[in-house]
């Protein structure tokens, strides 16, 4: 049985009290989400953004010897980086991060990637950055990336709802979420937290854009996690 954040209007979305979750057993979720919003390696999301972070598991790109190490990358993939990075701002960086990890580490480049940097070297060819289309935040993309994620695993671990029900008031995993974004130093308000949430079944998930992004990200990272299993 869902239980009521009683005392607030619907419309004027304040989070239930944090007495209220304690009082009906939620204070656990609370230090469940706090701890889950700050999980994104573990995940494998990146504050870098939807494009690095979409290409890093479709190149199949892996860091070697831990964050500083250089990231490993085939031949095929830098070729497919390259061509990415002439039309994203974003693939561009990514670019030069794979360059960069390798060169520091003594690692060798792949073909692609050597002979361009050799052209850039020599002065015949210019590695222009795009210019920057999306302008999104990686951060907040990457935030709330995370609230969707967190926001699941507290509907399925703790029997809550998503968002908060203007019909039903029932406490929600928003609630959760506001005291775990405020105890993590990022405070939202629930308004914002609501709009940023959406249900995978939600008439609003086919068009958003977030949703879409969620779905196919994390599609990519479950299939490079069971490629990292032995056959």
């Amino acid at each position: 049985m869902k239980i009521m954040a009683a005392g607030h209007e619907a419309d004027s979305w304040q989070p239930c009290s944090m007495q209220k979750l304690r009082d009906v057993g939620l204070a656990d979720a609370v230090d469940f989400a706090a701890r889950e919003l700050l999980n994104h390696d573990l995940i494998g999301i990146t504050e870098n953004g939807r494009e690095w972070t979409r290409l890093w598991y479709e190149l199949s790109l892996k860091r070697v010897s831990g964050s500083d190490g250089p990231i490993e990358i085939t031949e095929s993939s830098a070729e497919k980086l390259i061509s990415a990075a002439q039309a994203s701002a974003h693939a561009h960086d990514l670019m030069m991060e794979v360059i960069r990890s390798r060169l520091e580490n003594g690692a060798a480049l792949p073909i692609s990637l050597g002979v361009l940097v050799n052209e850039q070297l020599e002065g015949t060819r210019k590695l222009t950055r795009p210019k920057q289309t999306d302008r999104t935040d990686p951060k907040v993309w990457a935030r709330n990336f995370m609230l969707n994620y967190v926001a699941g695993l507290l509907a399925t671990f703790f029997d809550l709802d998503i968002e908060r029900g203007k019909e039903t008031m029932a406490i929600a995993a928003s609630d959760v979420l506001f005291y775990a974004l405020e105890r993590n130093g990022a405070p939202l308000n629930l308004g914002t937290i609501q709009n940023i949430l959406f249900h995978e079944e939600h008439e609003k998930a086919p068009e958003n854009q977030l949703a879409k992004d969620v779905r196919v990200i994390r599609s990519l990272i479950l299939e490079a996690v069971l490629d990292d299993f032995p056959s």
